[in-house]
């Protein structure tokens, strides 16, 4: 009868019905999300050559709760690293001494200081206190070299309170033209991102286009027409690109 018909039928779409659970159990994008947010991942760029190894990589900014505890402020602006190596002496092959590398930060106006140079040599210096607690004086040149038209990465490090005549301990690495440029242009793409500028123009743009649909569904239900914003629309693009997250 007319039940047995529309009892086959019921049966029949559940054959043919996909899985809802099965879907929840395994999302297409669950793998790649979690990756992202429970991952770190690391992209150094690393330059290895006869006299010693450079390595470049960014540390993103700080983030803490405010005053009042509503939203989230940056504690300490991100800055650029910069890890150092010499050569070990006694090695045929290409090995460096990571265990005694010397370190060198570019905070974010050196970092501008170092794009905007139109004349070289740049000279960065800085002064902080060793593990053994002595404190050393660190000098950081970018020069370019006479011989071959390239440039160098040099540091040198002193142990403050020693005589003059004792020598700095000095960690040289030649660039090409094309190194260096990559260096330049790394520096000038990590600037919006150390000071988290790209974080938050992109809450603000997420806030207000949120906030112009809540308005236009308002003004519509009670006016008939959308609501009209007289602030200048912000870029829905991500100006600086999804780096340093």
């Amino acid at each position: 009868g007319l039940r047995s018909v529309m009892s086959l039928a019921r049966r029949s779409c559940m054959l043919f019905r996909p899985a809802a659970r099965s879907w929840k159990q395994a999302p297409i994008f669950s793998i790649s999300r979690s990756l992202s947010t429970s991952t770190r991942t690391y992209a150094d760029l690393v330059i290895y050559k006869d006299t010693g190894a450079l390595t470049v990589y960014p540390i993103p900014p700080k983030f803490g709760p405010s005053s009042n505890g509503t939203s989230n402020i940056m504690k300490m602006p991100g800055v650029v690293m910069l890890e150092l190596a010499q050569r070990l002496p006694d090695s045929a092959e290409r090995r460096f001494d990571w265990k005694n590398k010397e370190r060198f930060t570019l905070n974010v106006s050196q970092c501008g200081d170092l794009v905007a140079a139109l004349d070289l040599p740049v000279t960065f210096s800085t002064r902080n206190v060793a593990e053994n607690a002595i404190f050393k004086e660190k000098r950081l040149s970018i020069l370019r070299r006479k011989e071959d038209s390239g440039f160098e990465v040099q540091l040198s490090t002193r142990n403050m309170g020693e005589s003059e005549d004792s020598k700095d301990f000095i960690v040289a690495v030649p660039l090409t033209n094309g190194e260096f440029a990559v260096i330049r242009s790394l520096l000038s793409y990590s600037i919006p991102h150390l000071l988290a500028w790209d974080k938050m123009l992109s809450f603000v743009n997420d806030t207000t286009g949120s906030n112009e649909k809540s308005n236009s569904g308002a003004a519509g239900e009670s006016e008939g027409e959308p609501a009209k914003d007289s602030s200048p629309p912000l870029p829905s693009a991500a100006i600086w690109g999804n780096s340093m997250a």
